[in-house]
């Protein structure tokens, strides 16, 4: 499979208490949120209807089965390419007292066997408008069977259509420069057809769901882990006392394991 063209860093902002959940004995523990709950309330939703329209106008046996297709929900974890760094520090950084950990997207890029039996895709996010974000979906679509990801059979090219959506963002979002690893949940879907039409059932993985506390609601998550070397660095913000919080990073370090980590402190400058 080729691999999509991305910067070879990119960057997680988080606070200091989640970094402790991530860096663990086995490897970068990362929570991947189910798309419904991300920062975007219109979040894979927006496209919702225009492409159930066009699903059903290319494809009228699954009148009524499309829905069915949405409630598998990928799960998303979000990194960023972007240059703009004091914006992701004040929005995602604790306003300058979390951490930015800095990562090798190559080491992290998915093999072929973890997209065989998960779905796992890594991608930068692409930015429409109301107006073009079906052309920016045909888009990403088209890109991602190329480099071979995807459902051979083209009469199924709405499975795809479905999987790239979290890879389309109201351009609104687009000084975030979004790099995502998600876990499509379609790849698991069985269709079975008849004289009725589509039917549409998904292996239960409940086992692998997870929940949390994010301001009262019950947010579903995987937890996806990535090798010890996909960690290049590890940002402080400017506001953290620098020789204490790096005392406890390193500590964090050494007891988990890892290997020639680079900490330094931030000043809302260029990071890579």
């Amino acid at each position: 499979m080729v691999q999509p063209n991305l910067p070879n860093q990119i960057l997680h902002f988080t606070s200091c208490n989640v970094l402790e959940s991530i860096i663990k004995d086995d490897g970068l523990h990362f929570w991947a949120s189910r798309y419904d709950c991300m920062n975007d309330s219109l979040e894979y939703r927006w496209l919702y209807e225009p492409l159930e329209e066009k699903i059903v106008r290319d494809n009228p046996t699954l009148q009524g089965q499309v829905d069915s297709l949405y409630e598998i929900f990928p799960y998303v974890i979000s990194f960023s390419g972007a240059s703009d760094y004091q914006y992701f520090w004040e929005k995602y950084g604790e306003n300058g007292n979390g951490v930015c950990l800095v990562m090798n997207r190559k080491i992290m890029q998915p093999t072929d066997e973890q997209f065989a039996k998960e779905g796992d895709y890594l991608a930068s996010v692409r930015y429409a408008t109301e107006q073009t974000k079906m052309a920016k979906l045909s888009e990403v679509t088209l890109e991602y069977r190329k480099n071979g990801y995807g459902t051979a059979n083209n009469s199924e090219e709405f499975v795809d259509e479905i999987a790239c959506c979290p890879f389309v963002k109201c351009e609104e979002w687009s000084k975030e420069e979004e790099v995502r690893y998600v876990r499509i949940r379609e790849r698991n879907m069985l269709v079975s057809y008849s004289e009725n039409g589509g039917r549409f059932s998904y292996p239960q993985d409940k086992k692998c769901v997870k929940y949390r506390d994010k301001n009262g609601k019950q947010v579903p998550y995987l937890d996806i882990v990535f090798p010890k070397l996909s960690l290049e660095r590890i940002v402080i913000g400017k506001h953290l006392e620098l020789e204490t919080t790096i005392k406890v990073i390193n500590i964090l370090l050494q007891q988990t394991d890892y290997q020639n980590i680079d900490i330094v402190q931030s000043k809302y400058s260029q990071i890579k």
